[in-house]
């Protein structure tokens, strides 16, 4: 109880709550500098909502994330990654396990989630080539998502077991993967 706790990216909290998604649009190539100091003032804010009452190694903080995949990649490595990466190291320095829900497809991303974000972390995938991010994130994260909700409704049971034995032939060698759907089920 209580080692769960929900919070936003500083840049997705400015984009939400702040500017709107059109004004941040515009402020990401006009406005530079404000939406760098706006993230670091919000950064405390942002990072003391997703503190657990009560930490524990199997709660998470969740976040999810859905201003990137709307932004050049440039725009994402300098403006949101370093408030974002901060926000991060700070959960993993207590012992808190941030859980990021990627929105939409982050297969651009790929190598910098790698190479930036802290181990261990838990990445659920909406969309994206579940063989690439297997091999590329499978040892340093865990992953989750991917499966889609959708063939619920659209495929036989027997379609859907095949389709799940053929995901997780990919997803479960070597540990790391938690089976999930890429949307919530309704």
């Amino acid at each position: 109880m209580g080692s769960f706790a929900i919070s936003e990216a500083p840049l997705d909290f400015v984009a939400d709550q702040l500017r709107s998604f059109t004004g941040m649009s515009i402020d990401l190539r006009r406005n530079r500098e404000f939406v760098k100091e706006a993230c670091e003032v919000v950064l405390p804010l942002v990072f003391a909502w997703g503190l657990p009452a009560a930490p524990h190694p199997e709660g998470s903080v969740f976040l999810p994330l859905h201003m990137p995949t709307f932004m050049r990649e440039k725009d994402f490595v300098e403006l949101y990654l370093p408030t974002f990466k901060k926000q991060l190291e700070q959960y993993a320095s207590l012992g808190i396990r941030p859980a990021l829900f990627c929105e939409d497809n982050w297969m651009r991303y790929i190598d910098i989630i790698h190479d930036e974000l802290p181990a261990g972390t838990k990445l659920i995938f909406e969309y994206g080539d579940p063989k690439i991010i297997k091999e590329k994130l499978g040892k340093k994260f865990i992953l989750s998502g991917l499966f889609p909700v959708n063939a619920l409704r659209t495929d036989t049971p027997a379609q859907i077991v095949d389709r799940a034995k053929e995901f997780l032939d990919i997803m479960l060698p070597g540990g790391g993967y938690i089976f999930g759907f890429d949307k919530n089920v309704h």
